[in-house]
């Protein structure tokens, strides 16, 4: 950011977080499992087709694991894909869960069960600077939104990590950032044509 001439403690990184959360992290796994049996198989192949450009999925299913499509040994220039490369040629998952993977659908494991495992993630990542804040896409509505307002949320803010009160009205001022010049306002006008 400073090579860009911006001020680094200025720029702030809120990550999209799905976090699935249930009363035992057996029973999130579950839902997450719930969930995913949910991706319609022609929406599901249709991604996979166009993320993998000339890998066949002709009379593939969903159902069908990633080393069946050639998934694991892939040479793709995509952050995404090296990210989960390493979990798709060790767990072999089902063209499912890659879908699921890739689109950020649903969340890793840090992010699937209970909700102290899911505080202690976010505050993690807060303390290791991965990320400035999160921004919760709730993977169900309104129930993913619920359980994570009254499950999540009192145990960040018993940690310091999530206010209990806003300090001011706009998302700004919420982050603290100043209100930036106007570049329009600077230029000088240009002198009227006689």
């Amino acid at each position: 950011m400073a090579a860009a001439g911006r001020d680094p403690d200025r720029v702030y990184v809120l990550q999209g977080i799905s976090p699935i959360i249930g009363g035992t992290d057996a029973e999130a796994r579950a839902e997450r499992e719930r969930l995913e049996a949910l991706i319609p198989e022609a929406t599901g192949l249709s991604f996979l087709s166009d993320y993998f450009p000339g890998v066949d999925f002709e009379g593939l299913t969903l159902d069908d694991r990633a080393k069946d499509a050639g998934l694991d040994r892939l040479e793709l220039d995509k952050s995404d894909y090296r990210k989960h490369r390493p979990v798709i040629a060790r767990d072999n998952p089902t063209l499912r869960e890659v879908y699921s993977l890739l689109t950020g659908s649903f969340s890793d494991d840090g992010l699937v069960g209970t909700p102290e495992k899911i505080a202690d993630t976010l505050e993690r990542w807060f303390a290791e600077r991965a990320a400035d804040g999160f921004m919760l896409i709730a993977p169900s509505l309104p129930g993913g939104l619920e359980r994570f307002v009254d499950g999540v949320v009192p145990i960040l803010q018993r940690r310091g990590l999530f206010r209990t009160e806003y300090e001011g009205a706009t998302l700004r001022e919420h982050l603290g950032l100043p209100v930036p010049e106007n570049r329009y306002a600077r230029q000088p006008r240009a002198e009227s044509r006689k």
